[in-house]
């Protein structure tokens, strides 16, 4: 596989195998050709190696050592992409142009986080349809610090279960920083003080088959 030395993609996995058949060929068909690092917290199902047969690098830390913010921190630093893509395994893209659709608010400089849409499960209840889609809405939208007001602390929201970042701009801020939760909240809530602006990309969609909001 030749891969762009432009985009990374980064899949955060545990005991995630039977995910990864769905998860990852999208991206390993994109083509924009990214970079695809399996990040794998010591999990005994086999995911390693399937990801390693699908094409993907691999990198395997001891499950103790996990933290949502810190891996990530060292997972898009060991990648070293311009651009790095957060993905959780449970969120499966439709097509191989989901990837270009996500990227493309960063690639042309107009922002320096862009997250995209999840869907609801198939056969998702009621309540969990609603949810996902009062927090990923049709219509894309751009934010900068000057909408705190309008739309209050949500204006710092993002999702790395299906997210893109400038790697420059995360340098600018210290990175994601070692924390169990939120570390992309935390992120743009930084890259809003210095004056970048953050993208939701509508018709940059993924599936998110776990039942939790992200």
């Amino acid at each position: 596989m030749t891969s762009s030395p432009e985009i990374g993609v980064v899949v955060i996995t545990h005991n995630s195998r039977h995910h990864l058949q769905h998860s990852l060929p999208p991206f390993l068909r994109s083509p924009l050709r990214p970079k695809v690092l399996v990040v794998n917290s010591s999990s005994a199902d086999g995911t390693v190696e399937c990801a390693q047969a699908m094409g993907a690098e691999t990198w395997v830390l001891p499950r103790r050592r996990f933290n949502h913010g810190a891996t990530r921190e060292e997972a898009r630093r060991r990648i070293g992409t311009p651009i790095v893509v957060m993905l959780t395994p449970d969120a499966y893209a439709p097509t191989p142009d989901e990837l270009g659709r996500l990227v493309e608010p960063i690639r042309s400089g107009v922002a320096a986080c862009a997250y995209g849409r999840q869907l609801p499960r198939e056969g998702a209840d009621p309540v969990e349809a609603l949810g996902r889609a009062f927090s990923y809405g049709e219509r894309s939208e751009l934010r900068s610090a000057a909408d705190r007001e309008r739309l209050g602390s949500s204006v710092h929201f993002c999702s790395n279960a299906w997210a893109a970042w400038s790697n420059a701009a995360l340098d600018r801020i210290g990175g994601f920083q070692p924390t169990l939760v939120s570390e992309e909240t935390i992120a743009v809530a930084k890259l809003l003080r210095i004056g970048e602006r953050i993208a939701y990309v509508a018709h940059a969609v993924v599936r998110a088959t776990r039942t939790a909001m992200a």
